[in-house]
Order: structure tokens, then C-alpha cells, then sequence
């Protein structure tokens, strides 16, 4: 039997959904195969397990998700806007995808070089990557020269927007148990910090102003006038 394009996106769309409702850990292949409104024998032929399939559904997030992350980055135009930027295409895709931060970071534990080749063969990081790192650190550079920033490696501010993106997304059940925060209260704080992520990081980057400097110490701090 000859397999069929739109059968195949069907079940990755259906796979999308639930594992998005019940995370990777709580779908079942006959879930998926339920909402795709196929049999679970399809799902065993196109994508011969549900790990298998949990991959090409991470695999179809990465492909679109990676290389329009590095193509704004290598682009032009203000700092300020491309934090934004790249937030906008992190959030859209996280709330579509919310489980691949944790696919992620169990693939990256338990079998590291798997994820490391996946990506390398199927999506163009390494090609997009110098000009991507070159540019922002231009840009950067140029900020600071101007005063608008203090000096800051384009490598660092790309960790800190992406780990300040992911984390409340990978650590949902932590802050619903620690902070008592509901699924659903923590879809309205993630919208609020879309909108306040960039403020908040170009705040980070601010230059030091000699206000906020400490205050020189006395010599003689007992002595009075």
C-alpha cells in the first residue's frame, strides 16, 4: 500500500492535538488515531511507533521553528524589534507546540546525539548559524557604541531571551504546584509576558547610569563635619 501525503498530515495534525492536551507522556497511539479518525494498524504503518511519530511531529515544528528564528536574527533592523520578533515566532509556536520544550530536554537527556543528528539532517542550523550570530553581535556592538546598551555577546542574549521564552512553558506543573497557578491562569501570564518580554530584556541591557552606581566610600566614615 502506497502511503498518501494527506493521510500522513492528518495523523501528524492529530498527534499535534493530542499530545498537546495530554503531553507526550499521557498520549496514546489509539488517541491519536481516535481524534485522526484512522485505525491504529495506519499509524503503525506510516510511522511504525508513537516515538516515531513523536519526532516527526517535533521534527515539522523544528523545520519551520529554526530557520525563521536564525533568518530574523541574521536580518536587519533594531534591536528592540528583533527581541520582539524572535518572541513572536517562539510564543506562536510553543502555543501551538506547548510539550516540545519537555520533548526537548528528555531527547537531549536520554539520547543526545539522536536529537543533535535529527536536527542537523533535516534542518539548516549550521548554514544559518554564522551569519545569524554575526549579524546580532554587529548589531549589538553598534548599540553599544552608541550608548543605548552596555556591551553584551550575542551568544549570551540569545540563551537568556530563549531560556526566559521556554521556562514557563517546560516548567508548567512546577509553577502550578508551587506558585498555585492553573493551566489556564498560566495562558493569560504567558500572553502578558509576550508583551512584556521585550521591555523587560532591553531594561537588562540598559548601560549603567552613574545614578545607579554605588556611592563612593568615606575614608573617614566616623568622621563628622
Amino acid at each position: 500500500m502506497a502511503k498518501d501525503q494527506q493521510t500522513e498530515e492528518r495523523i501528524l495534525e492529530a498527534a499535534q492535538r493530542v499530545f498537546t492536551r495530554n503531553g507526550l507522556a499521557g498520549a496514546r497511539t489509539q488517541d491519536i488515531a481516535d481524534e485522526a479518525g484512522v485505525n491504529r494498524a495506519l499509524i503503525n504503518y506510516y510511522f511504525r511507533s508513537r516515538d516515531n511519530l513523536a519526532q516527526a511531529v517535533f521534527l515539522r515544528a523544528a523545520s519551520s521553528l529554526f530557520p525563521a528564528l536564525m533568518k530574523t536574527l541574521a536580518g536587519e533592523g533594531s534591536i528592540e524589534k528583533k527581541i520582539q520578533r524572535v518572541i513572536d515566532i517562539e510564543y506562536d509556536t510553543l502555543n501551538r507546540n506547548p510539550y516540545l520544550p519537555l520533548y526537548v530536554l528528555a531527547e537531549l537527556q536520554y539520547h543526545p546525539q539522536k536529537l543533535r543528528d535529527l536536527v542537523h539532517t533535516h534542518v539548516p542550523i549550521q548554514e544559518l548559524r554564522p551569519a545569524a550570530l554575526a549579524t546580532l553581535q554587529r548589531q549589538l556592538d553598534e548599540a553599544a557604541a552608541d550608548g543605548r546598551i552596555r556591551p553584551t555577546r550575542a551568544e549570551d542574549l540569545f540563551i537568556t531571551l530563549v531560556s526566559l521564552i521556554i521556562f514557563p512553558f517546560a516548567a508548567s506543573g512546577v509553577i502550578e504546584v508551587m506558585m498555585g497557578v492553573s493551566p489556564e491562569a498560566q495562558q493569560a501570564m504567558r500572553d502578558r509576558r509576550r508583551h512584556e518580554l521585550a521591555g523587560f530584556i532591553m531594561r537588562g541591557l540598559a548601560p549603567e547610569s552613574p545614578a545607579s552606581a554605588s556611592p563612593e566610600t568615606p575614608s573617614n566614615p566616623t568622621a563628622t563635619s
